[in-house]
C-alpha cells in the first residue's frame, strides 16, 4: 500500500514538471480534495495563481528593501 502511495505521488510530481505548475505533491493533493469536493477547477486555480503572484511579489519587496 505505501509502494502505491509512492507512485501515485511519484506521478503527480512528475505531471507537476512536465505542466510546469511550480506545485509540489503536497499542494496538487489538496487542489485535488478540494475539486473532488466540489470546488470549480477555474475558480480554485485563480485564486492559486493570486496566491503564487503575491508570494513573488512579497518576496520581490523584501529584497528590495535588505
Amino acid at each position: 500500500m505505501k509502494e502505491m502511495v509512492l507512485n501515485t505521488s511519484d506521478k503527480k510530481e512528475k505531471e507537476s514538471k512536465l505542466l510546469n505548475t511550480g506545485l509540489n505533491s503536497k499542494v496538487l493533493d489538496i487542489i485535488i480534495r478540494l475539486i473532488e469536493t466540489g470546488i470549480h477547477p477555474r475558480a480554485l486555480s485563480e485564486v492559486v495563481y493570486k496566491m503564487k503572484q503575491t508570494l513573488k511579489a512579497s518576496y520581490v519587496n523584501k529584497n528590495m528593501v535588505e
